[in-house]
C-alpha cells in the first residue's frame, strides 16, 4: 500500500516507509526520517506507528501500549530480515 513511499506528518517532517504490516485488523508502518532537499535518510530517527485511512486522508498515530509497540516493532523488523 504505502511501502517505499514518502509521507509527511503534521509537523512537516517527511518519513520514508520502510515496511508495513497488518495485525489485529490494523495497519502499522516502520519509517525513517528523510530530508527531501538533500535526498538523505536520518538513520537516527525511526518511527513505528499505526496508520488509518479516513476518506482521502492518511492518519498516523503512535502506539500507546508498550507491549504492543514491542510486538509490532519485532514483527516489522522480522519482515525486513526475511525479505532480504
Amino acid at each position: 500500500m504505502i511501502k517505499n513511499k514518502i509521507i509527511e506528518l503534521n509537523d512537516g517532517i517527511n518519513y520514508y516507509v520502510l515496511e508495513e504490516i497488518s495485525h489485529d485488523n490494523k495497519k502499522y508502518i516502520l519509517t525513517v526520517e528523510c530530508d527531501l532537499e538533500n535526498e538523505d535518510l536520518n538513520n537516527d530517527e525511526f518511527l513505528v506507528m499505526e496508520i488509518k485511512i479516513s476518506g482521502t486522508d492518511l492518519i498516523t498515530s503512535p502506539i500507546e501500549d508498550d507491549e504492543l509497540s514491542k510486538l509490532i516493532t519485532k514483527m516489522l523488523l522480522d519482515k525486513i530480515k526475511n525479505d532480504n
